[in-house]
């Protein structure tokens, strides 16, 4: 378990609170807590930016010069900073019962759980046993050496070693989301951006979502230190929000709604998509069992009684199937879910860390950097390039239109090949470094942000 460090159990109400709910006032708050780690192991401005989880807040923090004379951070006050930090910056979402808020430094990551007044059981739990702990450890999924897993594609794999190797990468791992979230994220990712897509979900949270505990800035850090915050416009986190679930999204409502806050084309995605998995689990509540892949075919663990029966706990049942069954079940029962974005649900949200999405960028990656040859539709010659640490497959190159089934299956293939059970932490990992990578293969030769590029 987790340290943990400066009590603080309530917060007084600010009369700048935007949204009147006793959720936003005076919230049960648990201690500052801290649990050791690395940056080369989780770096949270790597994470919770590079575009696979979309709803962290990023706060920025200004503080007067501390009196000490030590310019680093305290190690028997892990949440005190050190003379010469005069900026920090905390990390805020609203996540199911309870807004959780991080700040990282040298040392690890110091975290602090605000609950509604309400919910006394959820704050004296975490408080006594640090639930917040066990939900941030499998969110990060902590159990992993990310040092580890870069030694082992660095093995593999010279071209990820020569990309990795300033260390600007370290820290950057895959996180295991809410399955639903994950699912609605990357309908919503379609022929977007990301900071387009943050702001969809920013609202559809705010609109169907419950509001969710507002701390001030300066939340996780020691006592001491938050009389150092300087005074601004922004003396709150951000409003937050819970995110909805399946049942709220799958109202009358919605799909206007939705059309409203700028959701097009992707309102009825997500408004059937809701309906479609709460439809699900009225049947399997009906019929004892989930969906099958085979109705002839019932395996023992389908029959036992469905405890719940929520819509969403159908997507942790996919996480326990084999890919193959789990990739299908996303495609042929969801609209506006393909190949590709069913992968990244899985990577992202159920947890096949060996899946590889294949998108354009991860094409371009895969045909200039590892000279993978896939199926072309013109007439061209094959590429006399030899691949690196790979045996392609004779067929014609291509590195321009959609990606058809043979390529995807050749490329994402291939990939798992190269680097191994994690393959889909890897290529995150060069799809970020790709992004900043000066020969991306653009019409101008110039670095892309990555708020600039579509996913």
């Amino acid at each position: 378990m987790a340290s943990s460090s400066s009590p603080l159990t309530e917060l007084p109400s600010s009369p700048s609170s935007p949204v009147e709910s006793p959720s936003l006032h005076q919230p049960l708050v648990t201690p500052v807590r801290f649990f050791p780690i690395s940056l080369a192991e989780l770096s949270l401005r790597a994470v919770l930016k590079c575009g696979q989880t979309f709803r962290w807040n990023q706060s920025f923090i200004k503080l007067h010069p501390s009196l000490k004379t030590s310019f680093f951070a305290n190690e028997d006050s892990k949440s005190s900073l050190g003379h010469g930090i005069t900026e920090c910056e905390e990390w805020s979402m609203g996540w199911n019962d309870r807004t959780i808020v991080l700040r990282q430094d040298d040392l690890g990551v110091h975290y602090v759980a605000l609950y509604p007044p309400s919910a006394t059981e959820a704050f004296e739990l975490d408080s006594k046993s640090d639930t917040t702990y066990e939900r941030l450890k499998r969110y990060f999924v902590l159990d992993v050496s990310l040092v580890a897993l870069y030694r082992e594609w660095s093995r593999r794999d010279p071209i990820f070693s020569t990309k990795v190797a300033s260390g600007k990468w370290d820290g950057l791992r895959v996180c295991r989301q809410d399955a639903w979230e994950t699912m609605v994220a990357f309908i919503c990712s379609s022929n977007n951006n990301i900071p387009r897509i943050s702001l969809m979900l920013s609202r559809l949270c705010a609109t169907f979502g419950d509001p969710m505990p507002t701390a001030p800035l300066g939340v996780t850090l020691s006592p001491e230190d938050r009389l150092r915050v300087k005074p601004s416009e922004d003396t709150l986190l951000p409003c937050l929000f819970s995110f909805p679930t399946p049942s709220r999204l799958s109202q009358p409502d919605v799909h206007d709604q939705l059309k409203q806050l700028g959701f097009g084309y992707r309102a009825n995605y997500v408004f059937q998509t809701s309906a479609r998995l709460c439809e699900i689990a009225k049947k399997a509540q009906q019929e004892g069992h989930w969906p099958l892949p085979d109705a002839s075919t019932i395996e023992p663990q389908d029959q036992k009684p469905i405890l719940g029966g929520e819509p969403d706990q159908y997507l942790d049942h996919l996480s326990q199937k084999p890919y193959e069954i789990a990739h299908g079940a996303l495609v042929n029962q969801f609209p506006g879910i393909g190949r590709k974005v069913a992968d990244c649900i899985c990577l992202f949200g159920l947890g096949f860390v060996q899946i590889v999405p294949v998108d354009v960028h991860v094409y371009q990656i895969a045909i200039r950097d590892y000279q993978i040859q896939v199926a072309s539709s013109k007439k061209t010659k094959p590429s006399q390039t030899k691949p690196v640490n790979i045996s392609p497959s004779k067929v014609e190159l291509s590195s321009k239109g959609p990606v058809s089934k043979s390529n995807y299956d050749e490329i994402q293939k291939q990939l798992h090949q190269l680097w191994g059970p994690w393959a889909g932490w890897a290529q995150q990992i060069l799809f970020l470094a790709d992004l900043k990578h000066p020969n991306l293969a653009s019409p101008i030769k110039k670095k892309r942000k990555l708020s600039q590029v579509i996913l």
